[in-house]
This record gives C-alpha cells, structure tokens and sequence, in this order.
C-alpha cells in the first residue's frame, strides 16, 4: 500500500500527469490503496501531511472538494486550500470509522462526478435573507413634519 502511495507522489510529479484522465484515477485501485494507507498512517501517527498529495493529484475542482471532504469526515479534520495545496488540521469532531471509500466513491459517481452544494433557504420562498438598515416608511409629505408652514394645503397664507 506504501508503495502505492509513491506512485502517487511521481505521478503528482511527473510532467504527463495532465494528460491522464482523472476520473480513471480517481476509481483505480492505486488510488484506493493510497487513500488506505494514508488514513492508516493518520490514524496511527496523527500526523495528516500525507493526505494533501492525495487531493493535489487533481486538478478538477469537484474531484478536490470530493476527496478532501471525504478525508475531513473520516477522520474528523478540517481542511484548507494553501498556497501548496490542501492542508489538514485536527478539528473537534469525531471521526466517522464506518465510512467506506467504496461506497462514497460510488454514491459521488451517481451524482456524476458532480459536488452536491447546498441550497440556500429563502425567506418566504422570494426574498434571500438581507441584515443591515431598514428603509424608512413611505410618509405622505402632506402629513410629514417637514412641511413648511403657508404651503400649499395647510389653510394659512
């Protein structure tokens, strides 16, 4: 499984690497026994510099949000895009030990190979959420303070 992993790291290096199809990567077995290994060795050494070559081997957006979220979970970590790619850090959360690669890969394949995002909620179903100042009430200038006396309307001349 280690040597897996390495194959990665050269294949991270390796001027061609544009040329592969990502997808494919993403469902190998060489991908699978390096996510392995890693969650292993982050498990057993809390030591998370190992899973930012497994999200920096592609270059599609979906595919890193993929792999970096699914690591997150598993282990409880949070993650960050650094100016070298993705950085994990230990976050309060548990991590989820039942969670398997096969079946998230297959659930994200289902999705085509597309991030499911969340749906903002509206306010009565029309209007998004808005903070700041209020407008002012609509006054009939008629009946506003600001009227002159002797304009037009007040009965005086």
């Amino acid at each position: 499984m280690k040597e897996s992993y390495k194959l990665l790291v050269a294949l991270n290096k390796n001027e061609l690497r544009p040329l592969l199809d990502e997808k494919k990567v993403l469902v190998s077995t060489l991908y699978s026994q390096a996510i392995t290994h890693c969650v292993a060795h982050s498990i057993a050494h809390r030591e998370y510099s190992l899973l930012g070559v497994l999200v920096n081997v592609f270059e599609t957006r979906d595919y890193r949000l993929f792999v970096s979220g699914w690591l997150c979970e598993r282990l409880g970590l949070l993650s960050k895009m650094g100016p070298n790619g993705a950085v994990f850090a230990r976050s309060g959360n548990p991590p989820n030990e039942r969670m398997s690669w096969k079946v998230s890969l297959e659930e994200f394949a289902a999705r085509k190979f597309k991030i499911a995002l969340p749906v903002k909620k509206l306010v009565h179903d029309t209007k998004p959420v808005e903070k700041g100042r209020k407008s002012p009430k609509k006054i009939d200038m008629l009946d506003s303070w600001a009227r002159l006396p002797g304009s037009y309307g007040s009965g005086k001349r």
